[in-house]
């Protein structure tokens, strides 16, 4: 009995984790447009990051080793994130980039380990596989602005740069971009022009595309496996 409640109250523990931070994540892409227009437009944006990052971190809590991983990546990253605000440094913009890349990596990994391990498909599983999707596509925007930082002019917005002045409407771009790239869209207002943004976005394509065929077949064959023994009686 008591070890069942254990269960339980583990299973409750992680969906909850799962939905703080698939919340955090909606609010990290719905804050950057909303607030692009308002003086609040690059301290939204940044909340929002810190948000995700916290949440996501939040995760790791049950791995000692993960989670010191977690925090030796998390901590200097919004570290610098904030004071490149602060300071309009270039290198802690740089900094702040390549280190949430490695831990919305970490932190991905984990994810999918966590999922590949269930065995039924349960509203944890969903939330889960969700977060990892987003995550890919915030993953992704770290990186585009890590190339956009390292070579202005790696996206193009209709033929011309994204303007360096607007911090806030620089990343509402990036941002749509990344997801736009995510799901395979290609509007074409925005486009790659060097190297190293033509392969980012060619693998943020394919692991898109990759990630939804291989979880949705993983679910559709846990719903199988688990309804099986129902038939049979």
């Amino acid at each position: 009995m008591n070890r069942n409640n254990h269960v339980q109250i583990q299973a409750g523990q992680k969906t909850a984790h799962f939905s703080w931070l698939l919340v955090a994540l909606l609010a990290a892409l719905a804050l950057p447009p909303l607030l692009q227009a308002t003086q609040l437009g690059v301290p939204g944006l940044r909340l929002g990051l810190t948000a995700v990052l916290l949440a996501a971190l939040a995760l790791l809590g049950g791995e000692p080793r993960a989670l010191w991983a977690g925090l030796c990546l998390a901590v200097p990253a919004l570290v610098f994130d904030w004071t490149s605000l602060v300071l309009d440094s270039r290198g802690f913009a740089l900094a702040s980039s390549a280190l949430a890349i490695a831990f919305l990596a970490l932190v991905i990994v984990r994810l999918i380990d966590t999922l590949l391990r269930t065995n039924r498909v349960t509203t944890d599983t969903i939330l889960g596989g969700i977060c990892v999707y987003v995550l890919v596509g915030v993953l992704w925007v770290s990186a585009f602005t890590l190339v956009e930082n390292l070579h202005p002019g790696s996206l193009l917005l209709d033929g011309s740069m994204l303007p360096s002045s607007s911090e806030s409407f620089r990343h509402s771009e990036i941002l749509y971009f990344s997801f736009v790239t995510l799901t395979t869209l290609g509007y074409g207002d925005i486009q790659p022009s060097t190297a190293a943004a033509r392969a980012l976005a060619s693998g943020e394509a394919i692991v898109g595309q990759l990630y939804v065929a291989i979880f949705v077949a993983r679910l559709v064959g846990l719903h199988l496996a688990h309804a099986q023994p129902r038939s049979r009686d």
